[in-house]
């Protein structure tokens, strides 16, 4: 038997084309972890207090979002930001 791979798709292709700002929206979106938090403990504490009130779970989603937006463009997504931080080449004259 020989191990032959799998015809690979096109689609999955890692060497297309797509412009810095796209990869950046990308990588910044797919970050999620620090929402989950908030949102975990802001439901959480909506749970202990037992009032019904649902303000710590927003509090906490939309802080959480934050966070992520801010990890996401200091820390893991430094270079998608210097990429689109650097100049367009303008090949034509």
């Amino acid at each position: 038997m020989s191990s032959q791979s799998p015809p690979r798709d096109p689609s999955l292709s890692s060497d297309k084309h797509e412009s810095p700002e796209k990869v950046l929206a990308d990588c910044l979106l797919g970050q999620f972890s620090f929402f989950l938090g908030g949102a975990g403990l802001g439901t959480a504490f909506a749970l202990n207090k037992k009032s019904g009130n649902i303000m710590p779970l927003l509090v906490g989603g939309m802080a959480g979002s934050v966070v992520d937006l801010v990890y996401g463009y200091t820390i893991k997504c430094v270079q998608q930001v210097e990429a689109t931080k650097q100049p367009k080449n303008n090949d034509s004259v």
